[in-house]
């Protein structure tokens, strides 16, 4: 399965749109909204580049989902696709290849993205950067998983990704990536507790700025056990045909 993987991977890197999207956009969105904001945060706890770091990379984690249906269906992919998925090879490395390469896209430029933003704005992780790793990483991989669950019940990447735009957004505004979710009313705060955002944010908070890992690994077991989940939807509903 390496050289799918490779493979897939090399697809992604080479893509523009994908690079900026993941590199360039996320870097932009942590240097605007910290200067917009900078008067709210105190900054000799946490400053508004601080928070929006953890925030925005969060956010890109979750975002992986819409390059995961990219790489599964994109029109482009669909043909070498199409040739493996009739080699003589299991038809899950198809899908599997593709969740792993996503993951690794991802993960590579929170790398990027987290070490420019340091060397900027001297943002530390308050010596907790590899929980926050893990953290994002749990969240990449589900969000990889979920995406290319989506193509496989819908059969369809357009489809995929208006719904996936939707889901992503609202569950960013429930884990308080833009804002607080009180700041919409106690009912979305309330319903923030069910947001895999929100557990991700709030333990990188606690683990960063209060020293608390308490809630780490429980958000990353629970994370990965949804990402299990939705490989078990894949492989009830993964159809070679549908590339066709």
């Amino acid at each position: 399965m390496l050289p799918i993987i490779r493979r897939d991977l090399l697809n992604l890197l080479i893509n523009p749109a994908l690079l900026l999207y993941n590199t360039l956009f996320p870097f932009l969105l942590i240097v605007v909204l910290g200067a917009i904001n900078r008067d709210l945060y105190d900054s000799e706890v946490i400053t508004a580049h601080d928070y929006y770091t953890v925030a925005i990379l969060v956010f890109m984690a979750l975002n992986i989902s819409i390059i995961a249906t990219n790489s599964f269906m994109e029109r482009s992919v669909k043909r070498p696709n199409l040739r493996i998925g009739y080699a003589p090879v299991a038809e899950w490395k198809l899908y599997v290849s593709k969740v792993l390469a996503t993951f690794l896209f991802c993960m590579g430029s929170i790398l990027l993205v987290s070490a420019v933003v340091a060397r900027i704005y001297g943002v530390g992780f308050g010596g907790a950067y590899f929980a926050f790793l893990a953290l994002l990483a749990a969240l990449a991989m589900l969000a990889s998983t979920i995406g290319v669950a989506f193509c496989c019940l819908l059969r369809d990447e357009e489809s995929a990704n208006k719904i996936l735009a939707l889901v992503n957004l609202f569950l960013a505004l429930l884990g308080g990536v833009f804002f607080h979710p009180r700041t919409i009313g106690e009912t979305f705060a309330a319903a923030s507790a069910f947001s895999p955002v929100r557990w991700v944010m709030q333990a990188s908070m606690r683990a960063i700025h209060d020293n608390d890992y308490a809630m780490v690994l429980p958000a990353v077991v629970i994370m990965l056990a949804l990402g299990g989940v939705f490989l078990l939807i894949c492989r009830r509903t993964f159809r070679l045909e549908d590339y066709l």
